[in-house]
């Protein structure tokens, strides 16, 4: 039950100015240079925390990434991951469909900052009753996908820009060795975010 203080934060927000936010909202791609302050950083992630949680799960997180040497290392790791992938297929059509699509699948190395969300596996029992569907069932890339569009909106609230991406997903199992994931965690959906390009529309 909410109690009177959270419903009069509640009765504060105004419809339009929500509204403004989300038709503000677009996927941006290209990013000045200049690194997202850190007192930014950590609004991010109380907007971040602040999404709801499927089935009321524990133990979704959000790694930020600014250090432009581990973004690339981390875009380095998709990009081999790919290649390794892209080399072991026997149809034609399909290389040649993903060697143009691939670049969608690291393009944020550039980006001043990475939001990466973090979820719990679902459990061995869950794994077992719910078969080929138990990633959906469990809620953990739900979950995740509403925390990276609160986190967006807050983003465009700070004069910030950014995009959500699903591509490296592909790559997970190098990806979560790369940021040393326990097993009982794996990576979901992520955002790059910025500062936007003026010449950007």
């Amino acid at each position: 039950m909410n109690d009177a203080g959270s419903d009069d934060r509640i009765n504060k927000v105004q419809y339009d100015v929500l509204m403004d936010i989300l038709a503000a909202r677009r996927s941006v791609r290209e990013f000045q240079s200049e690194p997202v302050d850190s007192s930014d950083i950590l609004k991010l992630t109380e907007a971040f925390d602040s999404a709801p949680q499927a089935g009321g799960q524990r133990g979704r997180k959000v790694i930020m990434l600014d250090d432009q040497k581990e973004i690339a290392l981390f875009a380095e790791t998709a990009r081999r991951a790919y290649g390794k992938r892209l080399s072991g297929l026997e149809s034609q059509a399909v290389r040649e469909g993903m060697s143009e699509y691939g670049a969608n699948f690291f393009w944020f190395k550039n980006a001043p900052l990475l939001a990466v969300s973090v979820i719990r596996r679902p459990p061995l029992f869950f794994q077992e009753f719910g078969g080929p569907a138990a990633e959906l069932l469990w809620g953990g890339h739900l979950s995740a996908a509403m925390a990276i569009e609160s986190l967006l909106l807050a983003a465009v609230s700070l004069g910030l820009g950014g995009c959500c991406l699903g591509g490296h997903l592909f790559a997970a199992a190098e990806i979560e060795a790369f940021l040393g994931l326990s097993q009982n965690s794996q990576i979901s959906l992520m955002a790059a975010l910025g500062r936007v390009k003026s010449d950007v529309i």
